[in-house]
């Protein structure tokens, strides 16, 4: 079991894991501008 874990971790290095998290981070922003404008319209009708 500890080989595994230890081999996945060589595999994907800390900088990629983080430019995952950034992209999925930035993602997430960009889907909360959506929805906050979209309630905006709504509520400005």
């Amino acid at each position: 079991m500890e080989q595994k874990s230890k081999g996945y971790k060589q595999n994907v290095p800390p900088e990629e894991m983080f430019k995952t998290i950034e992209q999925k981070d930035n993602f997430i922003t960009k889907q909360m501008m959506v929805v906050r404008s979209y309630k905006e319209k709504l509520e400005h009708q």
